[in-house]
C-alpha cells in the first residue's frame, strides 16, 4: 500500500502520534462539510491539518456530507493538491 496515511473519524491528531506521518506520500482524510461537528473536521479544519504536515504530497477527503455540494463544483475550489475521493476512485501509490 506504500506510505498512505488514513485518518476519518477524527476531529485532531494527538502531537505524539504525528511522528506517525512522517515520509508519507499520499494522504485520506475525513472532511465532512463545512459547519462544525463533534466528531469529524470541517473541511477547512482538514485543509489546515494538512498544511500543518510537511512534504508536497497529495491529499483526498472522504467522509464527506451531502451539504458539501455537487462534487465537482467543489472540486474546483480546492487548493493545489487537495481533492474530493468519490466512490470507485482508483489510486495509485
Amino acid at each position: 500500500m506504500g506510505n498512505v496515511a488514513y485518518i476519518t473519524d477524527m476531529t485532531s491528531v494527538p502531537p505524539e502520534s504525528l511522528p506517525l506521518l512522517d515520509g508519507i506520500s499520499l494522504l485520506v482524510v475525513n472532511a465532512l462539510r463545512h459547519t462544525p461537528h463533534p466528531t469529524h473536521q470541517t473541511l477547512e479544519e482538514a485543509i489546515e491539518f494538512r498544511r500543518s504536515l510537511p512534504g508536497g504530497f497529495p491529499t483526498y477527503f472522504t467522509h464527506m456530507a451531502d451539504q458539501m455540494g455537487l462534487h465537482a463544483r467543489q472540486e474546483a475550489l480546492l487548493p493545489d493538491g487537495f481533492h474530493f475521493a468519490y466512490d470507485g476512485l482508483v489510486l495509485e501509490v
